[in-house]
């Protein structure tokens, strides 16, 4: 709501709500019937009943708001706002009803008193603060001990005429201007714009019950037009209170869950209940010392009751500080409470990130092992340690076997036939039982398709929900050991051949030295391999084997006779052939030499 919104508002009850356009027209009438009693000589027609009606119709808009179910926030405010316009109605029916004397006077005040005692309450309570002895008794005790020094007790002792009539207002308008200021402050401290409106309406009210005591009561002969503007003032107080009641109802709001902490800008309680007592003993001050005159036994009274008050007042005081006191000592307790949760708070949060790290440390190293799982060239898989049961296998695993993961999960080794032999499987459990693990250890396996396979198996133990099992890693080799036997058997066949047959890399150390070659050179393999060919050409010359490099270079094969030293320091001449061997990707691997003795 913006803070034009209150003003739409207005104008919008005083077109369709009934109760402000009831009150607009007794306002209007009463108006009508000062300004027509000022025309004759004298109050021919009286207002009071019209006043009498305003009030009460205010009074009835404020206990319907008071019993709002909506609301309960704010009973604090309705209730003694309609308290206090309901004992502002009764002192209107005492006037019309034309009380006179003392006691009349007596009991107009005191009815004056109640209502302003109840303003005092609506005036400190406001219902978004929490609540705290504000200044109400202090101000109250203040009202109602003027009330008894210059009203009450004159008029028990018989002295009514002398000092209650025309020393009652002052108090009034004092305590009006107190409760214009209470007022506009919480106008101002109000959370809501509705409720600015409110507390500004109310602070109106009091403005306009102070003017009609300056215009009218205050004044020793006012002149006619102060008399009527005074008169329709009368009616504002009552206007305004029913129009911030219609406000409220127009728009109920949402009630707070728990109340608003508002930093109060007056004095401590105790500290306005020592002010209000040092005012009460000023004024029996300056009335003793420029009063008028007073007989001795209302003197005696005055005193008594000025002492009595400023008891009631240190009374006050104490209370206040000792319940300030509870209230320091209970906030402290809840400080305590709420560091002490804090703190308790601060360690379980701790813990809390503790345990979320760890967890996205751990959901990280398991994204890492299932990527590495996953996307490994070895075959992977993890089976249980007592039976063989496979728990996990990669797509590895599955071209290794020739079977679909959902083939082999849940099932055992030996119902898939891998093992030829089923030792083979307990030799590995075996050895990882005995040493932790084991690498490298090369078996025959059987795949989908039958073939007998070879790889090198790898294990380690693992446990997987409380369960052992086993990490088993396979590399098949099975082409590597055909290799081998293929380079077995040819090695078998070159050392089979009659001509002498060695292998140089390229560096020109010898690689490979067949027994012919041992035969007819007289140096054994181990005392060859690994050194350069050129201690073999001592008869020719290391500018002919770099003959022999140029021609391999250009050519990729040379042949011509060399002469060789043999091991006995003999020269013997002999017929070779150089050929440069390359690998499958084209690139220069050994020379492959062979050599057969020339004959004479």
């Amino acid at each position: 709501m913006t803070p034009a919104d209150p003003l739409r508002l207005f104008a919008r009850l005083l077109r369709h709500d009934r109760w402000c356009q009831g009150m607009l027209v007794l306002w209007g009438a009463g108006w009508v019937l000062a300004v027509a009693g000022r025309a004759v000589s004298g109050p021919a027609v009286s207002g009071h009943p019209i006043a009498v009606l305003a009030a009460a119709l205010a009074a009835a808009a404020l206990w319907r708001q008071a019993w709002a179910r909506r609301q309960r926030r704010e009973i604090c405010l309705w209730r003694p706002l309609a308290a206090s316009i309901s004992a502002w109605t009764l002192t209107l029916v005492l006037i019309a009803a034309g009380a006179q004397g003392a006691w009349g006077e007596v009991l107009r005040s005191s009815l004056l008193a109640v209502s302003f005692v109840a303003l005092a309450l609506a005036a400190e309570r406001q219902p978004w603060r929490p609540l705290t002895p504000g200044a109400w008794p202090a101000s109250s005790a203040l009202v109602l001990g003027l009330l008894s020094y210059f009203v009450w007790l004159p008029a028990a002792l018989g002295e009514g005429e002398a000092t209650g009539s025309w020393l009652g207002s002052p108090v009034y308008a004092l305590f009006a201007v107190y409760l214009s200021g209470r007022f506009l402050f919480a106008a101002r401290a109000a959370p809501s714009p509705v409720m600015r409106a409110i507390y500004a309406l109310l602070a109106a009210a009091s403005a306009a019950f102070l003017a009609d005591l300056l215009l009218r009561h205050l004044a020793p002969s006012p002149p006619a037009w102060a008399v009527v503007l005074g008169e329709g003032l009368s009616y504002l107080p009552a206007a305004a209170v029913l129009l911030a009641a219609r406000l409220r109802a127009a728009v109920p709001g949402p009630r707070p869950a728990t109340p608003v902490q508002q930093q109060d800008a007056t004095i401590l309680p105790q500290g306005q209940a020592m002010a209000a007592a040092l005012i009460l003993a000023l004024v029996h001050f300056g009335w003793c010392a420029f009063g008028g005159s007073e007989t001795a036994e209302l003197r005696d009274a005055r005193e008594l009751l000025v002492l009595g008050w400023l008891v009631l007042f240190g009374t006050v005081a104490l209370l206040q500080r000792r319940w300030l006191e509870g209230r320091a000592r209970a906030l402290e307790r809840d400080r305590r409470q709420i560091e002490s949760s804090l703190r308790a708070s601060e360690q379980d949060l701790r813990v809390i990130i503790e345990r979320r790290s760890a967890r996205e440390a751990l959901s990280a190293s398991e994204e890492k092992f299932a990527r590495a799982f996953r996307f490994s060239p070895d075959a992977i898989a993890i089976s249980t340690a007592e039976d063989g049961r496979f728990v996990e296998v990669n797509p590895a695993f599955e071209r290794l076997l020739g079977y679909r993961r959902g083939a082999i999960l849940g099932r055992t080794s030996s119902e898939l036939g891998i093992w030829f032999d089923p030792e083979d499987r307990a030799q590995i459990v075996r050895a990882v039982e005995e040493h932790g693990s084991v690498r490298d250890l090369k078996l025959p396996y059987r795949n989908k398709a039958g073939e007998r396979r070879i790889a090198l198996f790898s294990a380690q133990p693992i446990k997987i929900a409380g369960e052992r099992c086993l990490i088993i890693v396979g590399h098949d080799v099975t082409e590597m050991e055909h290799a081998e036997q293929t380079l077995r058997e040819q090695a078998l066949l070159l050392d089979q051949a009659r001509d002498a047959i060695c292998v140089l890399d390229l560096d020109a150390r010898l690689r490979y030295w067949n027994p012919s070659a041992e035969e007819l050179c007289g140096w054994s393999r181990d005392e060859v391999l690994g050194r350069p060919v050129e201690h073999l050409l001592a008869g020719d010359g290391s500018e002919r084997y770099a003959e022999v490099r140029q021609a391999l270079r250009q050519r990729g094969a040379w042949r011509g006779v060399l002469h060789l030293t043999t091991r006995s320091g003999e020269r013997l001449a002999v017929d070779s052939r150089f050929t440069l061997i390359r690998d499958e990707a084209g690139h220069e691997s050994s020379v492959l030499v062979l050599s057969r003795p020339l004959t004479a």
